[in-house]
């Protein structure tokens, strides 16, 4: 367990050693206190790590299926698959998308469960387009959370094929819009065309294999990187 992780674990549990010492010695399953008073049951090393990402969120209700919680004077319900990725942690918390979004268009390469494109949404994002491989439970939470105005959830999958200037065209992406992408590797890929990418104001790209040439694709931005550049980490490019 790295140190990010025992922070993240004392910061969400009432009693963090016990769910420690429980799950390196693999004792599931068992219920423990969030420490907001919520019970969760913990089933698995995966369910333990997925609870301890939620500390400091305004949690109404959560289960291994579903989330309740307060935003922005909003509940917000989300379903998903525990085993799955999920981020309402770092996107909801943390603001890693806190970018200039209000009353811009944002394209969502990645939406996953619909929690990035919902934060788009909840501040400010006038259309948010969303893509990503597997739509089921981004329709879902988009209609459970009444966006179905402003986001448009899209399945495919964006690569070499469905690349930056593919979409952008296909779309017809206006000029100052936002761009997201977090595709666990295409990333690459989709910007293997980048003739339109000065149509967006505001990019952030989660990396998973290195910078590599990503940041060469985006001269005239200013560009910062938050992470390993040789390894995982997000870069901001602001025009």
């Amino acid at each position: 367990m790295n140190l990010k992780m025992l922070k993240a674990y004392m910061l969400a549990y009432d009693k963090p050693l016990n769910v420690m010492l429980r799950t390196v010695l693999n004792k599931f399953p068992f219920t423990v206190k969030l420490r907001n008073g919520l019970e969760v049951e913990i089933k698995s090393k995966r369910h333990a790590w997925f609870f301890s990402t939620l500390h400091d969120l305004d949690i109404i209700y959560v289960t291994d299926r579903f989330i309740q919680f307060r935003y922005k004077n909003r509940i917000l319900k989300f379903y998903f698959d525990i085993n799955d990725f999920v981020t309402f942690g770092e996107i909801f918390r943390d603001g890693i998308y806190n970018v200039d979004m209000k009353e811009r268009t944002v394209v969502d390469v990645g939406a996953g469960v619909g929690d990035s494109p919902i934060y788009f949404a909840l501040n400010g994002a006038k259309k948010v387009y969303a893509f990503d491989v597997n739509t089921t439970y981004l329709e879902k939470n988009i209609g459970e959370n009444n966006l179905r105005d402003v986001i448009e959830p899209i399945r495919c999958e964006c690569g070499l094929s469905n690349n930056l200037d593919v979409i952008t065209l296909k779309y017809n992406i206006p000029s100052g819009s936002v761009l997201k992408v977090d595709c666990e590797g295409c990333e690459y890929g989709f910007f293997s065309s980048s003739r339109l990418i000065s149509r967006y104001h505001t990019i952030v790209i989660e990396y998973h294999n290195g910078v590599q040439h990503l940041t060469d694709l985006l001269r005239g931005f200013n560009v910062a990187i938050k992470g390993n550049k040789k390894k995982i980490g997000l870069i901001y490019a602001r025009g």
